[in-house]
């Protein structure tokens, strides 16, 4: 578990894949809510 904190320490990239149901609403739809919601889970982590 260290091993791999360090290694995402020094990561200059992180990819993350996320698919289609999280970011869309019942009509398919992009949801920009659901959007805004995961990008500041994913500001809250980086700045963690």
């Amino acid at each position: 578990m260290k091993l791999r904190q360090e290694l995402l320490g020094r990561a200059r990239r992180l990819v993350i894949k996320v698919g289609t149901g999280l970011l869309t609403d019942a009509q398919n739809r992009v949801s920009r809510p659901q959007m805004a919601d995961l990008v500041a889970q994913l500001a809250a982590l980086h700045a963690a």
